[in-house]
């Protein structure tokens, strides 16, 4: 070790940016959970191709 700080992964600029789009993002996955659970037919694209 050198004892200088590693290099930050994230430029300070970004990071109010990432605090405010990463619960958002959160909330959509819960959304999209909450809508799906229970659901266990295939919808339409992903049922059986009929020709």
């Amino acid at each position: 070790m050198t004892g200088r700080p590693a290099p930050a992964v994230l430029h300070p600029s970004l990071r109010p940016w990432l605090g405010l789009i990463a619960p958002v993002a959160a909330l959509v996955v819960v959304v999209l959970g909450v809508l799906y659970a229970g659901h266990s037919e295939p919808g339409r694209v992903d049922g059986p191709k009929h020709l």
